[in-house]
């Protein structure tokens, strides 16, 4: 049996998260449902974050330095963007002398 990954090349500006976490992973599997394959490109495996002990589920993705981030993109297993979320000046004014990249 052929099995062929699906990876999904970084667009140019964006960043590369250091690590990811989330507040409880899927049956304690990280291997399987870590947070880890919220980032690692391959758009065949994906995270399964459930609630922890304060009844809450969260992703949270750690950049290497502080950046202005304008926009966030959630992949789906077909490469196309399945979510975005864009920054307005309203909700997270950019700071002069930081760095914007826009995926």
């Amino acid at each position: 049996m052929c099995v062929i990954s699906a990876t999904r090349t970084r667009v140019t500006g964006e960043i590369t998260p250091v690590r990811a976490e989330q507040s409880r992973t899927y049956v304690d599997n990280e291997d399987l449902w870590g947070a880890h394959l919220a980032i690692d490109l391959d758009l065949d495996t994906s995270p399964y974050t459930v609630p922890g002990s304060d009844r809450t589920a969260w992703l949270k993705v750690i950049l290497n330095r502080v950046y202005c981030v304008e926009q966030v993109v959630w992949y789906s297993s077909n490469g196309s963007p399945y979510q975005t979320w864009t920054c307005s000046n309203t909700d997270c004014p950019c700071q002069v002398g930081t760095v914007s990249t826009t995926p």
